[in-house]
């Protein structure tokens, strides 16, 4: 499987799985957030599984999609 086809299929299953279980939002105050909250955990639990182990690699990793 293609690399960005996993990403698409493994947000879908981190979104599915919030928005079954996330009942009150995360985020409530100031700026609403450019990412969404299953949006980061992909990016965060793909960019570990890539190997990624800090935030500034992730996201330089992520930049490319």
């Amino acid at each position: 499987m293609p690399v960005e086809d996993f990403i698409i299929y493994f947000y879908c299953l981190v979104d599915d799985f919030y928005q079954n279980e996330i009942t009150v939002p995360l985020w409530t105050r100031g700026r609403s957030p450019k990412l969404t909250d299953p949006e980061v955990i992909t990016m965060e639990i793909v960019g570990e599984w890539t190997g990624h182990h800090i935030d500034k690699g992730v996201w330089e990793y992520f930049k490319g999609y």
